[in-house]
C-alpha cells in the first residue's frame, strides 16, 4: 500500500469533514461540457475505500497490476486510489 498518500488522504479527510466547503481542498473536474464538478476529500477518501472493496471482491490483491482503462474522470481517480489502499499496482492506459 502506498501508505503515504492514502494516510495523507485519510488525514485530509478527517481534517475537513465538518466543512464541506472547496477552501478545505479536494479535486474539481471538469466534464466535455466544461461543467465543474467538485468532489471534497473525505468524498474522495470514502470513494477510494469503495473501490477498494469492489477490487478485492473481484480478486485483486497487494502487488497486483491492474490496467486502469478509463478517460480523466472521477472513476479513474476511484480506480487508482483503490489499487493504492490495497496495495496494488495501478497502471494507466
Amino acid at each position: 500500500m502506498n501508505t503515504h498518500l492514502i494516510q495523507s488522504l485519510a488525514e485530509a479527510a478527517r481534517l475537513s469533514a465538518d466543512d464541506d466547503t472547496e477552501l478545505n481542498g479536494g479535486l474539481r473536474f471538469l466534464d466535455r461540457r466544461e461543467n465543474a464538478k467538485f468532489y471534497d476529500f473525505p468524498t474522495i477518501y470514502q470513494r477510494s475505500l469503495k473501490a477498494a472493496g469492489a477490487l478485492y471482491t473481484a480478486g485483486v490483491r497487494e502487488n497486483d497490476r491492474v490496467a486502469i482503462i478509463l478517460p480523466t474522470c472521477m472513476g479513474f481517480i476511484d480506480a487508482f486510489l483503490g489499487c493504492q489502499v490495497l496495495g496494488a499496482i495501478p497502471v494507466p492506459k
